[in-house]
């Protein structure tokens, strides 16, 4: 699924699968809930980065769909 980062940076991977999953809210809701990321950027391991991304953007942004609302305002999903 991609190449293995041997100073993987969960803190940053997941900060930006967040904000892809907030674009993706903002044009399907026009809202988007804001999510904050703790922890330390400087914790590093050996991982393959766009796995972790991909896991974390699912994570994030399938919530909202699951429910057919938006998490940050509650409105229903509008139909294509």
């Amino acid at each position: 699924m991609g190449l293995i980062c041997t100073r993987c940076s969960p803190v940053n991977v997941a900060q930006d699968a967040i904000n892809d999953a907030r674009a993706v809210c903002l044009r399907e809701y026009g809202a988007a809930p804001d999510v904050t990321v703790y922890g330390d950027p400087r914790f590093v391991f050996p991982y393959v980065p766009s796995h972790l991304h991909h896991m974390l953007f699912e994570l994030v942004s399938w919530r909202a769909p699951l429910r057919g609302r938006c998490v940050a305002c509650g409105r229903a999903r509008q139909p294509r």
